[in-house]
């Protein structure tokens, strides 16, 4: 496909997207880059990139990406990367700057998941209440978002114990479409916590 329309963003985006899913983040960020080239500073393109630098490890570029992704999107994508922005900024030690605009009325869509973690960055949720309300949700696709955010959350108050046990729950949950938080988690993984684990087949468009 791609060797027929080298050029041709929509092709080079699809492409990037499942080799995000795949954890191929690096050829990613040369596709997503390339559409930037082609057709401009799109969200999805951002977004995205965003996510490929935080595979990376490279948090900064994550950020840079997604704060540029935020003022082109509505609140409920704007939600989803004030999610990866902040977890970038956690992981990095950097101040989580679009956390600033967290508001308990934005209106976030289905992405739920994200808003509650942004809820409790925000102090706006109890972190008893948060691990409470996760712990009861049935869907996995759910928890991965809840629990790989809430991870990071309490890595940086330096609490690791609790960090590496919501990590290793996230990979060992396996009743949904992979998500990219799932990736990151299982990323983020030491090989012994996921030799039983087996990355899984998703849709394209994972969020």
């Amino acid at each position: 496909m791609l060797s027929l329309r080298p050029d041709d963003a929509p092709t080079l985006y699809r492409l990037a997207t499942r080799e995000i899913n795949t954890l191929q983040p690096r050829l990613a960020l040369d596709h997503l880059t390339r559409c930037r080239e082609l057709d401009g500073d799109k969200p999805e393109y951002l977004y995205r990139l965003g996510i490929s630098h935080y595979i990376t490890g490279d948090y900064s570029a994550a950020m840079d990406a997604e704060a540029a992704c935020y003022p082109l999107v509505d609140d409920e994508m704007g939600v989803a990367s004030m999610y990866w922005h902040t977890l970038a900024a956690w992981r990095s030690g950097a101040e989580p700057g679009l956390l600033n605009a967290f508001r308990p009325e934005m209106k976030c869509g289905h992405h739920t998941a994200y808003y509650a973690v942004m809820s409790l960055g925000a102090g706006h949720t109890a972190l008893p209440d948060f691990l409470a309300a996760a712990g009861e949700t049935d869907s996995d696709l759910e928890y991965a978002m809840l629990a790989y955010g809430a991870s990071v959350f309490l890595a940086r108050r330096g609490d690791r114990r609790s960090a590496d046990e919501l990590r290793r729950s996230v990979v060992a949950r396996d009743g949904f479409w992979i998500s990219y938080a799932y990736l990151a988690a299982w990323n983020d993984s030491p090989p012994s916590a996921i030799r039983q684990a087996r990355p899984r087949r998703g849709p394209s468009q994972a969020r």
